[in-house]
C-alpha cells in the first residue's frame, strides 16, 4: 500500500503534469485488486490491427490476462491462482497448437508474485504495452516506462480544471537515452485512473522511409475490484 507520507505528498503536490503521472503510477502500484479491459488499436501504412485485453489481479499472487486478436483469431492467456500458473509458449520454442507451459508458483520456497508471473508470461502476449506495465506496476517495468518518457507537458499548455481529467503530452523514445522517435498523450482522471494512452512514433523500415505508426489504448480498469474469481483458476489440460 502507499504510505501516508506519499499519499499526502501526492494530494498536496502542485498541479503539474509530472505530479499527475506520478499519481497514476502510485495508484496502480498501491492497488491490492484491479480488473477491467484494454482496447488496443494500431494503424500505419494503410494497415490496422486491434487487440482486446481482459485483465484482473489480486495481489500478491493471483493474475489473469487474456488477449484476443479478432482478425487472426489468436488468443494469449496468463493465469495464476496462487498455487500454479500457466502461460503461452514463446515463439522461440517449437510448439503445437494449444501447447502451454505450467509451473508451480512456489519454487524452492519463493512464491512468485503478480509481477513475477507477468514478466515470465510477457513473451507470449500479443500486446506488450506501457499500459500493462503501468497496471502491473513491477518496479523494473515502471522504470522502463519512465525512461521512455522524454518530456512532460499539459495538452494545449493548460492544467485541467479541478475535478476534470488531465491530458499529459510529451516526447517519446524507445528506451531511456534513445533519441526521441515520437509523441505520446495520456488521459488521467483526477483520482489517478489511466483512461487512454496514445502514441505516435516513426518506425524504421529497411529500404523505405520511416512509417508513422499510431497506437491507441482505451483503458477501463476498476481499482479495488478483483473481477471474476473463477478466471484465476488454473486447470491443466
Amino acid at each position: 500500500m502507499i504510505s501516508l507520507t506519499l499519499t499526502f505528498a501526492l494530494i498536496t503536490a502542485p498541479p503539474t503534469p509530472g505530479a499527475l503521472v506520478s499519481k497514476m503510477f502510485a495508484r496502480y502500484a498501491g492497488a491490492d485488486k484491479l480488473s477491467g479491459s484494454i482496447q488496443f488499436k494500431q494503424s500505419g501504412a494503410e494497415r490496422t490491427l486491434s487487440i482486446s485485453t481482459l485483465i484482473q489481479a489480486e495481489r500478491p499472487h493471483k493474475l489473469y490476462v487474456k488477449q484476443s486478436r479478432p482478425d487472426t483469431k489468436q488468443t494469449a492467456i496468463i493465469a495464476a491462482d496462487g498455487t500454479m500458473f500457466t502461460y503461452e509458449m514463446p515463439d522461440s520454442i517449437a510448439k503445437r497448437s494449444g501447447d502451454r507451459l505450467y509451473e508451480l508458483q512456489n519454487q524452492r520456497g519463493v512464491v512468485y508474485t503478480v509481477g513475477d508471473i507477468y514478466t515470465i508470461g510477457l513473451p507470449g502476449l500479443l500486446d506488450r504495452s506501457p499500459v500493462l506495465d503501468t497496471l502491473i506496476a513491477k518496479t523494473a517495468h515502471l522504470s522502463y516506462v519512465r525512461g521512455q518518457i522524454a518530456s512532460l507537458a499539459w495538452k494545449d499548455g493548460d492544467a485541467p480544471e479541478a475535478g476534470k481529467n488531465g491530458v499529459v503530452v510529451g516526447d517519446w523514445r524507445a528506451y531511456q537515452n534513445a533519441p526521441v522517435s515520437g509523441k505520446f498523450a495520456v488521459t488521467i482522471s483526477p483520482e489517478g485512473d489511466l483512461l487512454n494512452w496514445n502514441l505516435k512514433e516513426y518506425v524504421a523500415v529497411p529500404g523505405q522511409k520511416p512509417i508513422l505508426v499510431t497506437s491507441d489504448w482505451s483503458v477501463s480498469i476498476k481499482v479495488g475490484d478483483s473481477g471474476n474469481a473463477t478466471l484465476f483458476r488454473v486447470v491443466r489440460k
